[in-house]
């Protein structure tokens, strides 16, 4: 694989272990506490709502406190105040209150008094099933006569939701109650408004319905009082459950938060990773130049002077170019390398030639021949004893040298041989080629090359002092006749 290659797998691989890195961070990690954060900032806002409404709640029960305890309306109750109505439940006290219900009931839970007005206009308003025969005695509000503070919450009368509050009617706390005392107001627009103004959260008061059907957007969080939905846009709607005194779901409080941080999170995020992957296409381009300018190319440079050296077979040649990196490093090793090649190239030469000197000049005979027999090199003084010149005997085989009768004698002398120690000594006969039959004494040795096979075997010989040399009646072979092989000179296995 190229290296350019190599370099931009792994840039690309290091590229997009660091995007997916930053893109889990931002859509696993990051995210989620945006949403966190936007539920609870709504939750937030939701809460400052509903004290807002609860405030309003305690200051009606505070008003409706005291009339309960007024001597008045006890006196009312006892039948000693007829005109109570009349005196007390006039304009000024709705408007100035901003009350719409007023209630007084008998300690048996019988409606005593009802006046449903209009705070503003203080006309009289019909309101089915509240206005005409008031609350049943088992509701909440009037079974709070046992708690000496009375009930206050919301409640729907008629399609209008309103504040509600119920006091026992009594002088003190002490004292035996004689009746409950109701005031109710009702949640408009202008009181809507005026919460709004107040908490700074926009809000609006909606119809209960299930949450079933409650928004087409996407539910991102619930719980028992709220849910909140992301409508995919820039804001975050906030539901919050609103009960009457009973505990019954009555209304919706609606909620938009001003900013949707998980969409603005989500935009960002978008924006930034845009951004890192235009950022790693252009590291990615410089990063491929600069690689293929300052890393490929100076390489492939020195393949190049490798080569041209390698071709040429010129090992004094040198790269010559170093420079202060990694490659200028290798190409002053490389040169380092073929220095010392050329020195041990030289000093083998300068080995071989001293040692064919040597055996120019050895008086002992050497002759060297392959496994199967072939003769490869014979010294000098191996040629004046046969009468031949030295190339007169490369291609014949060694045992053409020798009378028929010893050449069973010689091959058996060669498969004797171990590894690659010097034979014992033995005598032969030689077949000079004047044909006359000259006594020898013979050493072989085996060599081997590198993998510790077979390579050649070299003899020596020289001729025995005072033997007689004999003529034979045997034609000697000619110079160019390869005698035939007598036996295979490939040893068996040694020990």
């Amino acid at each position: 694989m190229p290296m350019r290659l190599k370099i931009t797998i792994i840039f690309l691989a290091l590229s997009m272990a660091v995007f997916g890195l930053f893109f889990g961070m931002g859509r696993l990690l990051l995210l989620p506490q945006l949403i966190v954060m936007d539920r609870d900032e709504g939750v937030k806002d939701l809460r400052r709502v509903e004290k807002r409404f609860a405030r309003d709640a305690e200051q009606l029960r505070r008003v409706c406190v005291d009339y309960a305890q007024w001597s008045e309306t006890i006196a009312y109750l006892k039948g000693d105040n007829p005109n109570y109505a009349q005196n007390n439940l006039t304009r000024d006290f709705f408007s100035n209150y901003k009350l719409n219900v007023v209630q007084v009931y008998d300690k048996n839970g019988r409606l005593a008094l009802s006046d449903v007005r209009d705070d503003a206009a203080f006309k009289p308003l019909v309101v089915p099933k509240f206005s005409d025969r008031g609350l049943p005695p088992n509701h909440p509000l009037l079974n709070a006569a046992g708690d000496s503070r009375g009930g206050a919450g919301c409640m729907e009368i008629g399609d209008r939701l309103a504040w509600v509050a119920s006091v026992p009617i009594r002088r003190n706390e002490t004292d035996q109650v004689v009746g409950m005392m109701v005031f109710a107001r009702f949640v408009n627009e202008a009181a809507v408004k005026r919460i709004r103004g107040d908490v700074d959260v926009d809000f609006a008061i909606k119809p209960y319905v299930e949450e079933s059907s409650l928004s087409d957007a996407k539910r991102v969080w619930q719980s028992d009082a709220s849910a909140l939905y992301d409508d995919g846009k820039s804001k975050l709607v906030l539901y919050g459950r609103l009960a009457d005194v009973s505990g019954k779901p009555v209304r919706w409080i609606v909620s938009q938060s001003p900013k949707n941080l998980a969409a603005a999170g989500r935009e960002l995020l978008g924006n930034v990773e845009l951004s890192v992957v235009l950022t790693t296409l252009i590291l990615f381009g410089s990063a491929y130049w600069f690689c293929g300018r300052y890393v490929v190319a100076p390489v492939q440079k020195l393949i190049k002077h490798v080569q041209w050296i390698r071709q040429s077979g010129d090992y004094s040649k040198r790269v010559g170019e170093h420079h202060a990196d990694e490659v200028g490093m290798l190409a002053e090793e490389f040169d380092m390398l073929l220095t010392n090649l050329h020195r041990s190239r030289d000093a083998r030469v300068k080995a071989e030639r001293r040692m064919r000197d040597i055996l120019q000049d050895q008086i002992e005979m050497v002759v060297r021949f392959t496994p199967d027999g072939e003769i490869t090199f014979v010294n000098p003084a191996f040629a004046r004893c046969f009468g031949k010149p030295e190339s007169a005997f490369i291609g014949r085989t060694i045992d053409s040298l020798v009378v028929g009768e010893d050449r069973d004698v010689l091959v058996k002398k060669v498969h004797e041989l171990k590894g690659d120690e010097l034979g014992p000594e033995f005598v032969l006969r030689a077949a000079l080629f004047n044909g006359e039959v000259s006594p020898q004494e013979w050493r072989i040795r085996a060599s081997r090359n590198q993998d510790g096979g077979l390579a050649e075997y070299q003899a020596t010989a020289r001729t025995i002092a005072g033997a007689a040399v004999t003529k034979t009646p045997v034609r000697p072979m000619p110079i160019l006749d390869i005698g035939p092989m007598v036996g295979d000179f490939t040893p068996g296995p040694t020990t």
